[in-house]
């Protein structure tokens, strides 16, 4: 083989290889800009099933509250079931407009969607446990101390679960510890059949009501500012 042969082929393979190169330079900046473009919009379907999810185990505590409320957490119930389903129709008409909505604007909307969600999922466990200490209450004035006990235990489960709701909103943490502390109050006083116990009791009720209210408050001003 002559050295311009040689030479020849030298030449042709450097090209190939930086047409290849090139191509799949292109290629792959052609994928990253394609993967850009969809990431938003999945991320933000995902948080948005996120919240679905949060609603529907709103509804079924509400359920469950409503079986065991007394009839003066009645409406209270009521109001809780009014805005989440008010929320609920906010949530699928935000998911739709995020599709024609400025990136920004549809990110912000939300996120905002998915607290509120995640706030109502919260106020109605709460409420369950609301539901609970009025039992315990009733339970511990016929000296019926087993069954305050456990409806007791419920109530701090239904709280445990409302913090593990709220994960990262920190709005509501000194009321959900003095409620922890009043409902551990209570239930060492049940186990003690303590004479207070019945009033120990009603101050647990009295945080749970407290945190409720300060909930229902917080999305009512969401909702009428259009949130």
């Amino acid at each position: 083989m002559t050295l311009a042969v040689m030479l020849m082929l030298a030449t042709a393979t450097y090209s190939y290889s930086q047409v290849g190169g090139a191509k799949n330079e292109a290629s792959a900046s052609a994928g990253t800009e394609s993967g850009s473009q969809k990431g938003p919009a999945n991320a933000q379907a995902e948080s948005y099933e996120a919240s679905r999810e949060h609603l529907q185990r709103a509804r079924e505590s509400l359920r469950q509250a409503k079986d065991e409320a007394e009839q003066g957490l009645q409406k209270q119930l009521q109001r809780a079931q009014e805005q989440l389903d008010a929320l609920s129709k906010r949530l699928e008409e935000a998911a739709t407009s995020a599709k024609t909505t400025a990136l920004a604007t549809a990110r912000k909307m939300e996120q905002e969607i998915s607290l509120r969600a995640r706030r109502m999922e919260a106020r109605a466990l709460l409420l369950a446990a609301r539901a609970k200490t009025s039992l315990a209450v009733r339970e511990a004035a016929k000296n019926n101390f087993a069954r305050a006990d456990k409806n007791l235990a419920d109530a701090t489960d239904l709280l445990r679960r409302a913090r593990a709701a709220l994960v990262d909103d920190h709005t509501y943490d000194y009321e959900l510890d003095d409620m922890k502390v009043a409902l551990a109050d209570a239930t060492k006083a049940i186990k003690a059949h303590a004479e207070d116990a019945r009033q120990k009791i009603e101050k647990a009720a009295t945080q749970a009501e407290l945190l409720v209210s300060s909930l229902e408050v917080n999305e009512q001003k969401a909702y009428i500012e259009g949130r």
